[in-house]
């Protein structure tokens, strides 16, 4: 099953604004977090599990209760 999210849908769900960055900024970042290696799953797990597993638990399917569901179990992810 593939979900498909628009970033004003993100940025309005955080309650967060949409930035505008110079030129070429957003590829030094994916650089660097490249680098950093992280959003590989062994760092913030693999969501293709993990939301299977949410949807499993019976809770309510909501940004805070999947915020709430994935921090006890991975504390040191968020």
């Amino acid at each position: 099953m593939k979900y498909t999210i628009k970033n004003e849908s993100i940025a309005s769900y955080n309650e967060s604004t949409v930035f505008g960055f110079p030129k070429y900024t957003s590829q030094l970042i994916n650089w660097a977090n490249q680098n950093a290696q992280g959003t590989r799953p062994v760092a913030v797990g693999q969501l293709s599990e993990l939301f299977p597993k949410f949807l499993a638990s019976g809770e309510e399917i909501t940004i805070e209760n999947w915020r709430k569901w994935y921090t006890e179990r991975y504390p040191r992810r968020f």
